[in-house]
């Protein structure tokens, strides 16, 4: 299940560029019915300020393809839309989007000061599976993992 929720964000980013927006469209039953048009948008819901039930992640195209930003081929989503909507500070440039993303990525400034991390549970060799005893400990451990993956040691 969770490899079809992590296709389905993907899907859903990827919705402008062939082959992903047929994919998209063979997941939503044929239509588009959640359509990634907004960066703000997607944030707030993803964030629990719109839908406490929306989890996403970003995709790494988010940080050197601004292409997926753009309806380069005019595809009918069953409603109209053009490109994705950007944060003000972006001024209206894919390119530059994904360059302030990247910068943001490679930058220096803490993570943990921002709380913007992931569960510690997720982080690879922060626990040793293994060495917990408590039954139900250990099954929420392994749970908490199954479900959200490890984070990455490194992106790029």
């Amino acid at each position: 299940m969770d490899f079809i929720r992590g296709a389905g964000i993907v899907l859903f980013y990827l919705l402008s560029l062939p082959p992903f927006s047929a994919e998209n469209q063979k997941l939503q039953g044929g239509h588009f019915d959640r359509l990634f048009n907004s960066i703000r948008d997607t944030w707030l819901s993803a964030s629990g300020k719109g839908n406490t039930s929306d989890v996403k992640k970003l995709i790494p195209e988010f940080f050197y393809m601004p292409e997926f930003l753009e309806n380069r081929f005019n595809f009918d989503l069953g409603e109209k839309v053009g490109d994705v909507f950007l944060p003000p500070w972006a001024r209206g440039s894919v390119r530059q989007f994904i360059r302030k993303h990247r910068e943001a990525l490679e930058c220096d400034y803490a993570a943990e000061k921002a709380v913007n991390v992931f569960y510690h549970y997720t982080y690879e060799g922060n626990v040793d599976v293994d060495a917990v005893t408590d039954p139900a400990m250990k099954a929420s451990v392994i749970a908490q993992i199954n479900h959200f993956g490890q984070t990455s040691k490194q992106l790029f």
